[in-house]
């Protein structure tokens, strides 16, 4: 059985409906089992924006969204944890609990502004 109750910290604001919306490859997102747990890279975003990353030991954790130049650009990011879309909280927090060792599989796509894709380093170049 899995609870889901993911906890993310997502460098995310809402950007303009007139922006144009573009994917942010060569994000970073990284996984960190609470309390005091080490942080791991679970997956980087690809030319789409995506990606997708496993979690298998049991825990609670906090997932993170990193961008790697200061200062970050701003993007939007939308996260699935085994196929159940995940709802950010006002704060941008999501909480992720994995039990019985079932692992969770987090899927989602960052996006941004063309300004924002231009400014982070694409890494599959």
């Amino acid at each position: 059985m899995i609870a889901l109750t993911l906890t993310a910290l997502a460098l995310s604001t809402t950007v303009p409906m007139r922006a144009a919306i573009n994917p942010i490859p060569g994000v970073d997102v990284i996984v960190k089992k609470n309390p005091h747990g080490i942080r791991s890279v679970v997956a980087t975003t690809d030319r789409s924006g995506r990606f997708t990353g496993r979690v298998v030991e049991p825990g609670q954790y906090t997932v993170f969204i990193v961008c790697k130049t200061e200062p970050c650009p701003r993007f939007t990011v939308t996260l699935s944890a085994s196929g159940r879309e995940l709802k950010a909280n006002r704060d941008m927090t999501y909480d992720l609990t994995v039990e019985d060792h079932k692992p969770v599989i987090l899927t989602g796509q960052v996006l941004g502004p063309a300004e924002a894709a231009k400014a982070l380093p694409n890494k599959e170049k």
